[in-house]
């Protein structure tokens, strides 16, 4: 009897687990016959759930990736990509890098947002060769009213697009243009 028991509580719970993720699932679907007829959460309350969605699964790999560069006082460009959980962040401990994002979103809204036709192209899809072909070039000056500074300085962002997994073997030099955003942000 307590084997019976045991099993058809296994049996109700394994159903309510399927049945909760079949609603999740058919809710987010686009508008179509399905969803319309079997729609049991509003779309705008199950985002308040689950915000991300899809979007997880479904983020275009071919995006152009952003990146960061800081000029080192010898001239040099050095990457700006300290991990949240690296010894200067406090392995995590310390909110400060996680509002880069938003101090970056200011001043790129300053340049006229990301979409900005202040990005330049490189001439070369080399990034050793695109970072010295920008060390001459002339930054545009962006001050820096963010309440917690961490960008101050000479700063470079550049978009590239990602080489295809299959063609990972080029390494940096992918064949897709790179674009540069070159500031010399002012901190007061």
């Amino acid at each position: 009897m307590k084997k019976v028991l045991e099993k058809a509580a296994l049996t109700l719970w394994v159903l309510a687990v399927f049945f909760s993720c079949l609603i999740v699932v058919v809710s987010l679907l686009p508008f179509s016959p399905v969803r319309s007829s079997l729609s049991f959460i509003e779309k705008e309350k199950l985002t308040a759930i689950v915000p991300q969605g899809w979007g997880f699964f479904t983020k275009n790999p071919q995006e152009e990736r952003l990146n960061f560069y800081k000029r080192t006082p010898q001239g040099e460009w050095v990457a700006d990509d300290t991990a949240n959980a690296s010894s200067t962040n406090l392995f995590g401990a310390s909110r400060k890098s996680r509002l880069r994002g938003l101090e970056l979103s200011k001043l790129l809204a300053q340049a006229e947002g990301p979409e900005t036709t202040e990005w330049e192209v490189c001439p070369s899809t080399n990034r050793d060769v695109c970072l010295d072909f920008i060390k001459g070039k002339p930054a545009k000056d962006i001050d820096n009213n963010y309440p917690v500074k961490t960008i101050c300085g000479p700063t470079l962002l550049t978009q590239q697009k990602p080489n295809p997994w299959a063609y990972n073997q080029a390494g940096f030099e992918n064949g897709n243009e790179i674009k540069y955003l070159f500031m010399e942000v002012r901190c007061g």
